[in-house]
């Protein structure tokens, strides 16, 4: 899983959901006066939200890079972080669906800081793996960062089968400035998100390659695996 999300299309997709690389403006769509939805499976997405701020708290440093070493040793930075402040109260304020014009932008932002934050997980959790079997890590330490991932996927897998996620998606396809096409990666485009997964702390050599060196390993039960070295590709596999 962590191969496939590390790839290009993988980083090149979380890398075209930020609202920096798109410079959208969801008010340019013309129908929000129409959007309405069956707010069903949005309870679910509003009940784990509210029983779990500590994870969504985290999300907000989905915008800078994450700490090599134990995150209690690391000060948070005090600007450029993510915030959802007009979703949060939205969500809290009880209102009938979470979805409107004025939180379209915030929800945006959630998609993609839960996308950041799962693949950091993916990243920690295969970090700890690989400590734990060198006698690096206690096998106690490696279960938090495997229940912290569980949270994380929890997360995303809450928000992709929402009926909120669903409208949002429609949105972006019907918007003027936006097409559903441009969340496409573009294989041209792949050190650019290299870049984009090394500066937030998803994209690792060691865990890409299986090589601490030049020279790549491939994992003998790969269905799909895509890589780089010394800055440029060496094989692009895919199996769709």
């Amino acid at each position: 899983m962590y191969g496939r999300l590390a790839s290009w299309r993988g980083l090149g997709f979380i890398y075209k959901l930020s609202l920096s690389h798109f410079k959208f403006k969801l008010e340019c769509y013309r129908f929000w006066k129409d959007v309405q939805y069956n707010t069903g499976k949005e309870k679910r997405l509003v009940k784990f939200i509210l029983t779990y701020p500590e994870i969504i708290d985290g999300l907000k440093y989905a915008s800078v890079s994450w700490p090599e070493g134990a995150p209690s040793d690391w000060e948070p930075p005090a600007q450029d972080l993510l915030h959802f402040d007009t979703l949060m109260t939205a969500i809290k304020g009880g209102t009938s669906q979470i979805y409107t014009r004025d939180t379209a932008s915030d929800f945006h932002r959630f998609i993609y800081a839960s996308f950041v934050t799962f693949g950091r997980s993916l990243r920690r959790f295969g970090k700890g793996i690989g400590l734990e079997k060198q006698g690096k890590l206690p096998l106690t330490s490696l279960y938090c960062i495997f229940h912290a991932l569980q949270a994380q996927a929890e997360l995303l897998f809450t928000i992709i089968t929402s009926s909120t996620f669903r409208v949002h998606i429609k949105v972006l396809w019907e918007t003027d400035k936006l097409g559903i096409r441009d969340l496409i990666p573009d294989f041209s485009e792949r050190d650019s998100y290299r870049t984009f997964g090394k500066r937030t702390s998803i994209w690792d050599y060691e865990l890409i390659t299986g090589s601490t060196g030049g020279n790549v390993k491939w994992a003998d039960n790969a269905k799909a695996e895509d890589t780089w070295a010394d800055g440029s590709e060496l094989e692009v596999r895919n199996t769709l």
